[in-house]
């Protein structure tokens, strides 16, 4: 059995699915497999991922209907092997260490199931990357991840083998922070989470017009946060407020850098403060620029708002 079972699950990603599966191929770690989910894609991306497949025995394509991506890594989870599963998204990438610096830290903390590391985000090319995501520095609680998802992206996520049985798989029936809802899952399990303070994970920003699924990400927040409450979660609604005047704060620079209009911005910065003042500018660097960045963003060039406010 491989050490990693590496899980992409992908859909019309022809473009970036190359260097996604080329970044595999590079670790210093090679004891890995890669259980590759096509969920109906209509481009040529199984043309590039076969490429790959004819040059190596250790890549496995799965096929399925169009079903969404909880869907996709679930098929991932269910057929793969090995003593951790890595998530990795089509157009993601990473460090050549990455599986290196896990398997020795998984060695070192047998009592941690999911690692995670640091998130450099770029454009087009992962060698220049822009801003990079902090982590905490003990195991996440339930009220870190209700503010703000630490580990990213689902391609920073890795977990032990042995600790589905308890988390469960995804919910196919969210469409919007299906990943923040396993790992709320599986905090509130007791299954620990913890970072490594390198940066282990590239993401890819994709620019555009987004205001319709920001308040979608909101909708998909207050499903998760009924379904955790519904499980046992003892979440009061100090703590509620708290959590979601982050994550509004989260919503805003993301409606920045994206370059959706600065109006929902400022929304989302006023509904903040309303909840929480307090813990809006509990990180205050964030907290005031993001704040100025609301009713100045149009002032400013939207390659600059991409940087400023990432993360």
């Amino acid at each position: 059995m491989k050490d990693f079972a590496v899980i992409i699950p992908c859909y019309n990603a022809a473009k970036t699915i190359g260097k996604t599966i080329q970044s595999v191929l590079n670790q210093t770690h090679q004891s890995w497999s890669i259980y590759i989910v096509d969920d109906g894609s209509t481009d040529n991306t199984l043309s590039v991922v076969e490429s790959f497949c004819q040059e190596n025995d250790d890549i496995h394509v799965l096929g399925q209907f169009n079903r969404g991506v909880s869907s996709a890594r679930n098929r991932g989870l269910q057929n793969a092997k090995g003593k951790y599963f890595a998530f990795l998204d089509a157009d993601d990438e990473w460090a050549e260490d990455r599986l290196e610096t896990l398997a020795k830290a998984f060695l070192q903390k047998p009592e941690v199931h999911i690692i995670y590391g640091r998130v450099g985000f770029f454009q087009e090319n992962s060698n220049e990357i822009g801003a990079v995501s902090t982590i905490k520095p003990n195991s996440l609680t339930l009220l870190d991840m209700l503010s703000e998802n630490q580990t990213c992206t689902m391609s920073n996520v890795t977990v032990r083998a042995t600790a589905i049985s308890t988390i469960g798989l995804f919910d196919v029936r969210m469409s919007h922070g299906e990943d923040r809802e396993w790992l709320l899952r599986a905090i509130h399990k007791g299954v620990q989470i913890q970072g490594i303070n390198e940066i282990l994970t590239f993401y890819r920003l994709s620019l555009g017009g987004l205001s319709a699924d920001l308040e979608k990400m909101h909708k998909g927040w207050n499903e998760t946060l009924d379904r955790l409450v519904a499980s046992g979660a003892k979440i009061s609604a100090k703590q509620r407020n708290q959590a979601e005047a982050v994550y509004l704060r989260y919503l805003a620079r993301r409606a920045l850098r994206m370059g959706a209009h600065s109006k929902q911005a400022r929304q989302y910065v006023i509904r903040a403060l309303g909840l929480s003042p307090t813990k809006y500018f509990e990180n205050f660097h964030r907290g005031l620029a993001t704040l100025i960045g609301a009713f100045a963003s149009s002032l400013l060039p939207k390659s600059l708002n991409t940087v400023i406010f990432t993360r």
